[in-house]
């Protein structure tokens, strides 16, 4: 809600907006609760290959490791499935494909993605995400926890270099 904050202040006017500065409030056997549930899905993905499923194949990989991907849909956007291995929807909850004409417009395909999504939430991923193991636990515990919106948090992967401050901060 950036409409709504003041200069510097930490928290969103709005009550049901998480504290900028802080991440939930989630031990691990609150975490472990969300595996205990009826088994269906809790965490829909998207992804999109703007020319070729083949692009989306990163994304899908680094996804692998979370530790709720059985709870997990995963959701492929692209113009055709050229180049993308099957192999690597194994171990999720779901999948699917969303084949669109050639992208013009990324918006109007982030919609569809969005809007086919099964699980209760929904969030996009790009080729250059990295997820911690825990990440999509996370992701749905902060929203068990009542907050209507759950921002990310952008690190360097490489802090020993100049090089990658400028970058990470010019972006």
């Amino acid at each position: 809600c950036p409409q709504t904050l003041n200069a510097g202040a930490r928290r969103c006017r709005k009550p049901r907006c998480a504290p900028l500065n802080k991440r939930p409030k989630m031990n691990d056997a609150k975490i472990a609760k969300l595996a205990d549930r009826d088994g269906s899905l809790l965490l829909s993905v998207y992804t999109i290959g703007l020319e070729a499923a083949s692009e989306c194949c990163m994304v899908v990989q680094e996804l692998r490791k979370q530790t709720l991907r059985d709870r997990m849909e995963i959701i492929v956007v692209a113009p055709n499935k050229e180049g993308f291995d099957e192999k690597l929807f194994e171990g999720f909850g779901a999948h699917q494909w969303l084949i669109v004409p050639p992208i013009v417009e990324c918006g109007k395909v982030m919609a569809d993605g969005a809007r086919a999504a099964r699980a209760p939430y929904v969030t996009y991923a790009e080729e250059h995400s990295y997820f911690e193991e825990h990440w999509a636990e996370r992701l749905v515990a902060a929203h068990e926890l009542g907050y209507e919106a759950v921002g990310f948090a952008m690190e360097n992967a490489n802090p020993k270099t100049l090089a990658s401050w400028a970058h990470l901060y010019g972006q």
